[in-house]
């Protein structure tokens, strides 16, 4: 039984060689980066590029990602490996989740080798289901609802007294309010008995001040005055 062999794909890019070794049946030549197209089941991927024309075919970082593939990619540059192709070279693998694993110096070229990066188990864990869900419904006892408040309470902005009395010790301002209606309520006394005979006889603070004279008993008598036409 024979192996099986893994998918690989060769790229040259631009007036890059090849070593002797590879079948140039097997290798795609392109001018531009971007005029390589992926392959289907492709794991390993070899681009050789020369690093005088790196600037110009390579000319987009984000088309490595395409080849989804790959697991295994080697980049060959011929000639000096500058700051710059570096650079480049790292931000393509990490565009494409690829991580540098190494470099391999021959007379002329350097091989930058990556793989994908290793899978995060805490990305594939699922939730365990092997208790069952709670109630929502069993965690409420039935004391702990309170009934509905009676319709027929009369409601009172600013307090919870609920149309009661108020309290004795009230600090909620139900009581002061009670007392102030209370006493607009009760009719009006006279504490000099002069507020009868008019505005001559009644002091700055009588609450008849500027109405007309009135006798005793009739100070709530409210006289319905028209015009005859």
């Amino acid at each position: 039984m024979t192996a099986a062999t893994t998918p690989s794909c060769t790229i040259v890019l631009g007036n890059a060689t090849i070593p002797s070794s590879l079948d140039e049946s097997t290798v795609r030549r392109v001018a531009l980066w971007t005029d390589a197209q992926p392959a289907q089941d492709t794991a390993n991927l070899d681009i050789y590029v020369q690093a005088d024309e790196f600037a110009t075919v390579w000319n987009s970082p984000m088309h490595l990602s395409s080849f989804s593939s790959c697991s295994n990619v080697q980049i060959h540059v011929q000639g000096s490996l500058t700051p710059e192709i570096s650079s480049t070279i790292q931000t393509s693998l990490l565009l494409a989740g690829l991580v540098a694993t190494g470099e391999r110096k021959a007379t002329d070229t350097v091989t930058v080798q990556a793989q994908k990066r290793a899978p995060d188990v805490r990305m594939q864990a699922k939730p365990l289901l092997a208790s069952p869900l709670l109630d929502e419904n069993s965690l409420l006892e039935s004391d702990l609802l309170a009934p509905p408040p009676s319709m027929s309470a009369v409601t009172t902005k600013g307090d919870d007294c609920g149309g009661r009395e108020p309290c004795a010790d009230c600090t909620c301002g139900r009581k002061d309010g009670s007392s102030v209606l209370l006493e607009q309520q009760l009719p009006k006394t006279s504490s000099c008995g002069k507020c009868g005979l008019g505005d001559a006889f009644r002091c700055a603070s009588c609450p008849y001040l500027g109405k007309p004279a009135f006798k005793a008993g009739e100070e709530h008598l409210v006289l319905d005055l028209q015009d005859d036409f």
